[in-house]
């Protein structure tokens, strides 16, 4: 009683410090939770290319498409390429990765090459685009359909499980797969939370 503002204040830090550093903790800790929220954006679509080109600017034909497609500032495109198969223990671990990626609802869409395709595709992880796709599109296209039969396990139907990608524009001018020789193919995954989207990318990598 009778101190100075000041002295009163160094009084309270010093024997109240650990009630006032736990208070700044938590403040902290809540601002830093309102803005991941506030900032947080809905996933517009997802894509995973296998065994793409690894040089290409990917970040940059992201914005470019958003732009021309009409996503907006709180919705997000994104393309994971990273996938890297082989028959090494590397190549494991990444379709590991993949697997739980798709089982997750984390990918919308595939491009990949047939072997790696159509190994997932026969064991039902993609689409049937015959009931997805409007039938204009498939009557167009039907030259690029590509059918797989299921394995046992998974029905053993046969079903159009991709699109023959291999001389689309917009795919051969930016060299995503610049050295694939096999045909390439674009898959809608059962899990994908925004098959809409995933066929527009695909109208648009044909333009």
């Amino acid at each position: 009683k009778g101190k100075s503002f000041s002295y009163k204040l160094k009084y309270y830090v010093y024997y109240y410090k650990f009630h006032v550093l736990t208070v700044v903790i938590l403040l902290l800790l809540a601002g830093a939770f309102i803005k991941s929220v506030l900032n947080q954006k809905e996933n517009a679509l997802s894509l995973a290319l296998i065994n793409a080109n690894q040089a290409v600017d990917y970040e940059e034909w992201i914005t470019e498409y958003s732009k021309l497609t009409g996503i907006t500032d709180k919705q997000e495109m994104s393309i994971d390429y990273s996938y890297t198969f082989s028959n090494e223990l590397y190549g494991y671990q990444t379709e590991q990765k993949f697997f739980v990626a798709t089982a997750a609802g984390n990918i919308d869409a595939i491009i990949a090459p047939k072997t790696y395709f159509d190994k997932y595709a026969v064991v039902g992880y993609m689409v049937d685009l015959s009931k997805l796709l409007d039938e204009s599109y498939l009557e167009e296209n039907k030259e690029l359909l590509h059918e797989v039969t299921l394995d046992e396990e998974s029905g053993g139907v046969t079903e159009v499980a991709g699109v023959d990608v291999s001389d689309a524009i917009k795919i051969k001018e930016e060299e995503w797969y610049s050295n694939i020789e096999e045909p390439l193919y674009f898959g809608i995954v059962v899990e994908s939370k925004n098959m809409e989207e995933a066929f527009k990318l695909l109208k648009y990598l044909q333009k």
